[in-house]
Protein backbone atom coordinates (compact mmCIF):
# COMPACT_ATOMS: atom_id res chain seq x y z
CA UNK A 1 0.00 0.00 0.00
CA UNK A 2 1.16 3.36 -1.26
CA UNK A 3 2.04 6.05 1.66
CA UNK A 4 0.12 9.27 1.51
CA UNK A 5 3.09 11.35 1.43
CA UNK A 6 4.08 9.79 -1.85
CA UNK A 7 0.19 10.31 -3.05
CA UNK A 8 -0.29 13.79 -2.53
CA UNK A 9 2.28 15.56 -3.74
CA UNK A 10 2.85 19.07 -5.64
CA UNK A 11 2.75 18.71 -9.08
CA UNK A 12 4.02 21.77 -11.30
CA UNK A 13 2.85 20.35 -14.03
CA UNK A 14 -0.69 20.65 -12.68
CA UNK A 15 -1.52 23.94 -12.08
CA UNK A 16 -4.86 24.95 -10.71
CA UNK A 17 -6.14 28.42 -12.03
CA UNK A 18 -8.79 29.42 -10.01
CA UNK A 19 -7.35 30.26 -6.72
CA UNK A 20 -4.61 32.95 -6.45
CA UNK A 21 -2.05 30.15 -4.94
CA UNK A 22 -2.12 28.02 -8.02
CA UNK A 23 -2.32 31.04 -10.03
CA UNK A 24 0.74 32.67 -8.78
CA UNK A 25 2.24 29.05 -8.27
CA UNK A 26 2.74 29.86 -4.34
CA UNK A 27 3.07 26.74 -2.94
CA UNK A 28 6.26 24.71 -1.26
CA UNK A 29 8.95 27.13 -1.71
CA UNK A 30 7.23 30.20 -1.82
CA UNK A 31 4.74 29.69 0.82
CA UNK A 32 6.29 32.59 2.66
CA UNK A 33 4.40 34.94 0.01
CA UNK A 34 1.13 33.88 1.62
CA UNK A 35 1.83 34.75 5.28
CA UNK A 36 3.33 38.38 3.58
CA UNK A 37 0.26 38.92 2.44
CA UNK A 38 -1.48 39.61 5.31
CA UNK A 39 1.78 41.03 7.35
CA UNK A 40 1.27 43.96 4.51
CA UNK A 41 -2.39 44.21 5.06
CA UNK A 42 -1.58 44.77 8.69
CA UNK A 43 1.05 47.54 8.06
CA UNK A 44 -1.65 49.21 5.91
CA UNK A 45 -3.82 49.04 8.55
CA UNK A 46 -1.13 51.14 10.76
CA UNK A 47 -0.48 53.36 8.42
CA UNK A 48 -3.86 53.79 7.40
CA UNK A 49 -4.84 54.41 11.38
CA UNK A 50 -2.50 57.41 11.01
CA UNK A 51 -3.44 59.25 7.81
CA UNK A 52 -7.33 58.92 8.18
CA UNK A 53 -7.95 59.59 11.51
CA UNK A 54 -5.89 62.65 11.17
CA UNK A 55 -7.74 63.13 7.98
CA UNK A 56 -11.20 63.17 9.64
CA UNK A 57 -10.27 65.40 12.23
CA UNK A 58 -9.53 67.70 9.86
CA UNK A 59 -11.71 67.17 7.11
CA UNK A 60 -14.64 65.75 9.02
CA UNK A 61 -15.56 62.49 9.47
CA UNK A 62 -18.45 61.85 7.34
CA UNK A 63 -16.45 62.49 3.89
CA UNK A 64 -13.66 60.27 4.92
CA UNK A 65 -15.86 57.45 5.74
CA UNK A 66 -17.69 57.63 2.60
CA UNK A 67 -14.74 57.88 0.42
CA UNK A 68 -12.80 55.37 2.23
CA UNK A 69 -16.23 53.09 1.84
CA UNK A 70 -16.31 53.58 -1.78
CA UNK A 71 -12.88 52.85 -1.86
CA UNK A 72 -13.01 49.88 0.17
CA UNK A 73 -15.31 47.99 -2.19
CA UNK A 74 -13.52 49.55 -5.28
CA UNK A 75 -10.18 48.06 -3.80
CA UNK A 76 -11.78 44.65 -3.14
CA UNK A 77 -13.16 44.69 -6.71
CA UNK A 78 -9.65 45.15 -7.96
CA UNK A 79 -7.69 42.72 -5.47
CA UNK A 80 -10.39 39.84 -7.49
CA UNK A 81 -8.87 40.44 -10.55
CA UNK A 82 -5.07 41.33 -9.99
CA UNK A 83 -3.37 40.02 -12.05
CA UNK A 84 0.41 39.72 -10.35
CA UNK A 85 1.15 38.66 -6.92
CA UNK A 86 3.16 42.35 -6.33
CA UNK A 87 -0.38 44.11 -7.70
CA UNK A 88 -2.02 42.01 -5.37
CA UNK A 89 0.38 43.28 -2.15
CA UNK A 90 -0.27 46.92 -3.52
CA UNK A 91 -3.93 46.72 -3.25
CA UNK A 92 -4.23 44.42 -0.13
CA UNK A 93 -1.77 47.30 1.29
CA UNK A 94 -4.51 49.86 0.17
CA UNK A 95 -7.37 47.59 1.86
CA UNK A 96 -5.79 47.89 4.82
CA UNK A 97 -5.54 51.30 5.19
CA UNK A 98 -9.18 52.39 4.06
CA UNK A 99 -10.40 48.66 6.32
CA UNK A 100 -9.36 51.16 9.39
CA UNK A 101 -11.13 54.06 8.83
CA UNK A 102 -14.49 51.86 9.16
CA UNK A 103 -13.27 51.52 13.09
CA UNK A 104 -12.26 55.16 14.12
CA UNK A 105 -14.63 57.52 11.70
CA UNK A 106 -17.78 56.12 13.25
Amino acid sequence: MPDILTIIRYRPSYRCTLCCCGQWDLVCDKNYLVEMSQSVFNSGVMVGAIIFTSMADRLGRKPIHLACQYSMFAVGLAIAFAPNYLTFIMLRFLQGAVREVNLYTI
